[in-house]
């Protein structure tokens, strides 16, 4: 058996065992780093899956508590009809002749009801001797469909010239007019106003 001195160095033995010792530190040393690491890594995982499933419920819950309020409105419709006559057509009548102007006017009807109606023209005034005729196109009309009495001779009274007129809504339907005059009229030229009107049907 040998004897240590206080004062004596290391041996060779000594130094290789001071080397294990120190290689096995190193070792542990870079293991509790790498375990270090990898929990660290773990944490930022966790952690960042616990902000992101916070901030999902969060945002749930901030729609599911979103304010409402709800109101009841009411849109009433009411009944209406509207006929306008667009045009002033003027006739040049020869001696003791005719001359149809076809198309000469136009109208444009709007109703929504679907009770029957009926459109009559009327004139202010007819002098003797001169005549006047319309022929006024139907409009388009659901239900049994418009239909136009044709060419159809014109007076101070009340004339039916489209019958049967149901729910409508059309624009430029077309109206022509034509004239005749005898020998007694005097030649000038003569203002007619004719007067359409949309009715219920009789």
């Amino acid at each position: 058996m040998r004897h240590l001195s206080p004062h004596r160095g290391f041996s060779p033995e000594d130094e290789t065992e001071a080397g294990r010792d120190g290689k096995d530190n190193g070792s542990l040393l870079h293991y509790a780093k790498k375990l270090l690491a990898g929990r660290t890594l773990i944490g930022a995982l966790l952690a960042g899956a616990l902000l992101t499933g916070t901030t999902i419920i969060g945002a749930r819950a901030s729609a599911a508590q979103s304010p409402q309020s709800k109101r009841t409105m009411r849109v009433q419709v009411q009944s209406g009809t509207s006929l306008e006559v667009s045009g002033r057509p003027t006739i040049v009548l020869s001696s003791f002749g005719e001359e149809v102007k076809r198309n000469a006017a136009t109208y444009s009807l709007l109703t929504n009801t679907g009770a029957p109606k009926e459109i009559r023209a009327s004139l202010d005034q007819l002098p003797p001797g001169l005549s006047l005729q319309a022929n006024v196109s139907a409009p388009e009309s659901k239900g049994k469909g418009a239909e136009s009495s044709g060419w159809t001779s014109l007076s101070t009274g009340e004339t039916v010239v489209v019958q049967d007129i149901q729910k409508a809504d059309d624009g430029g339907v077309p109206i022509a007019y034509k004239a005749t005059a005898t020998a007694g009229v005097a030649p000038k030229t003569y203002s007619l106003t004719v007067t359409y009107t949309i009715t219920r049907s009789q």
